[in-house]
């Protein structure tokens, strides 16, 4: 009896207070009920895989091979996609988590497309046109999602299926595709490929950024493959090269996009150069490695590997090209925010290459690049810190070079000397002078001219020039202080001026100053300033000149056949400074 009148009593208290609450909403204007409203907004996946952000999308074949037609397109979904942490709205995507094409991708067919978790440490990815599609189930391994796709349709057609590989790649609009398309040219699907390393450099000239240069290794079950693309603004169309190698980073095949010259494909005993009617067959050498000259530098990376794997030999051949001396300069210790990075100095040099001094980390990865033939100095993106250090390290190693150099090879005649009965193109005249005479005293040119008006005082040494050509030297620009250590060999070459590519007055300062002070041998180092092209011998200028082999009508633009190079008013073999 007491409980029915306490349930009693609860029902007519809450009777109560509604009417009293109707009564005090009826009192006064009625204010609208807001609601917050929101668009959904992405939702931290702390236990989940952590596949949010840009993949790269590559598929192999469908299994079996069927006729599909226009239908191709339905089974067919971007080839860079976002993995987004959205939650979906619209029909078939409502409750998952939504999948787009990434920036700057070509959208497909599909109306809807989402994801969801599967089971393990796996995903479920879905396209579909709301009645046919492609459904894809992928497990994550790091930086890359592999597994399978399957055909959906919504009528009696069988089933198709095909390997899948993605990788994580930036989520800009123009960041390069890179493995993406290069891959699809150049290198045979393996459903065991991921990209194991990527990265990009700056390349830098005369401190002014030039162009920019994305890097991916790809590694397969037994193949090793790089992807470079370098963009430029003088460049209508950006540099791609691919490089194919075994897992021990022997190459097999190089190539670069738009260039056939460039291809360089290793058969066995036998190495082919180039393709079609120019193409040419070489002995394939031992401990090789390919290499062309690109702007690339992200096969150097793989060269630098390669070069260990053979115990770091002083000599690399390349296919095609001069061969390169290799040799370690030694370390730098370098500051990146509060991390302490030990990189170590490596100098490659050949005919074909210039000198290129290369920094690699601990690991085994580029992180910088100066010199070679374009003068270039590029860095791995993020060491932007470590400029000056790296570039003090390669003045030292330049300036030491020289020095070294000019102790181990002797002048034939030093700062006074005659060369007796040769032509002379000196620049200004129009004719070539034969039978002349080139006095060189105090280190200058004291005469020019012919042998019957030129005195020359007694004891001074006499060259005999029959049969030769004095003419000017190159003036060399765009070079990179690297190349200077090069010295000797560009002295051979005929280069006896360069304008380094240096944008620190101070740091050419240093160059010029140490230069002046210690000696070294190497092309007269101009000023920053001096920027003339014009190549003659006066009475009184710098005893600079080369003496080539035969009797020339005109200076050519590089001097071939040179005997003889005189920098500083002292006269040197042509054959030493080679060796």
């Amino acid at each position: 009896m007491g409980s029915k009148t306490n349930i009693a009593i609860a029902r007519a208290l809450a009777v109560t207070s509604l009417i009293a609450a109707a009564i005090l909403s009826g009192c006064g204007p009625r204010k609208p009920i807001v609601v917050a409203t929101s668009a959904p907004v992405a939702t931290a996946l702390p236990s989940w895989p952590d596949v949010v952000g840009c993949w790269e999308l590559r598929m192999g074949a469908w299994r079996p091979t069927l006729a599909l037609g226009n239908d191709e397109r339905i089974v067919t979904p971007p080839s860079r996609v976002l993995i987004d942490s959205t939650v979906g709205t619209r029909p078939y995507e409502r409750r998952n988590l939504l999948v787009r094409p990434a920036p700057g991708a070509t959208p497909s067919v599909h109306r809807y497309s989402w994801w969801n978790m599967g089971q393990g440490d796996s995903i479920q990815l879905r396209w579909t046109t709301g009645f046919s599609g492609v459904n894809m189930s992928l497990s994550h391994e790091g930086d890359t999602l592999r597994g399978q796709a399957e055909t959906t349709w919504d009528f009696d057609r069988q089933v198709q299926t095909a390997d899948v590989v993605m990788w994580r790649v930036r989520c800009d609009a123009d960041a390069p595709t890179l493995a993406g398309d290069s891959l699809r040219r150049n290198v045979p699907f393996n459903p065991s490929m991921h990209v194991a390393e990527r990265g990009s450099l700056r390349h830098y000239v005369a401190g002014r950024g030039v162009a920019r240069e994305w890097w991916e290794l790809v590694r397969a079950q037994d193949t090793l493959s790089i992807i470079a693309r370098v963009e430029s603004a003088g460049a209508a169309t950006p540099h791609v090269l691919t490089l194919r190698m075994d897992t021990t980073y022997r190459p097999r095949h190089l190539s670069v996009d738009g260039d056939e010259d460039a291809t360089v494909s290793v058969l066995g005993a036998r190495t082919r150069v180039g393709t079609g009617s120019t193409a040419r067959t070489i002995k394939t050498p031992t401990g090789y490695f390919l290499l062309n000259e690109s702007p690339s530098v992200a096969p150097w990376s793989a060269l630098l590997r390669r070069w260990d794997r053979l115990e770091r030999p002083a000599r690399i051949k390349v296919p095609g090209y001069s061969d390169l001396e290799m040799s370690v300069l030694g370390r730098d210790s370098v500051l990146i925010g509060t991390r302490r990075i030990i990189l170590e100095r490596i100098d490659a040099s050949g005919n074909s290459w210039g000198r290129r001094t290369l920094w690699v980390d601990t690991v085994g990865v580029l992180v910088g690049s100066l010199g070679g033939m374009t003068g270039a100095f590029a860095l791995r993106e993020g060491f932007e810190e470590a400029i000056p250090y790296l570039l003090g390290s390669a003045r030292r190693d330049a300036l030491r070079l020289v020095r070294n150099a000019a102790d181990d090879i002797k002048p034939t005649h030093s700062e006074r000397f005659a060369i007796v009965g040769a032509t002379v193109l000196d620049g200004e005249r129009d004719a070539p002078l034969r039978n002349a005479v080139v006095l060189v005293e105090d280190g200058r040119i004291a005469r020019i001219g012919p042998r019957a008006q030129v005195k020359i005082p007694k004891g001074t040494p006499v060259v005999k020039g029959r049969g030769v050509t004095v003419m000017p030297g190159v003036r060399a620009t765009g070079w990179s202080v690297s190349d200077l250590g090069w010295g000797p060999g560009l002295l051979a070459h005929g280069v006896v001026a360069m304008q380094l590519a240096v944008h620190d007055t101070a740091a050419l300062r240093e160059i010029r100053s140490g230069l002046d002070r210690d000696g070294g041998l190497t092309p007269h180092v101009l000023e920053a300033s001096d920027t003339s092209t014009a190549r003659v011998l006066r009475e009184g200028d710098r005893g600079d000149f080369v003496v080539v082999e035969g009797t020339l009508r005109k200076i050519p633009e590089w001097p071939a056949r040179v005997r003889w190079v005189a920098i500083g008013g002292k006269l040197y073999s042509a054959r030493a400074l080679r060796q």
